[in-house]
């Protein structure tokens, strides 16, 4: 069963990093993902236990 919690829990943080992907694109004006908006998304984002 662990593993099934590790796939939950990679699910919730690719939804959360695509949520903030889309927040960077419509704040930017942007219609494309480039490195610098996922890594400004992945910068915003706070991952903790």
């Amino acid at each position: 069963m662990e593993s099934f919690k590790a796939s939950g829990a990679f699910d919730e943080l690719m939804g959360q990093i695509d949520a903030q992907i889309q927040r960077v694109l419509k704040i930017n004006q942007l219609e494309t993902i480039t490195d610098d908006v996922v890594e400004t998304a992945a910068s915003i984002l706070v991952i903790g236990n």
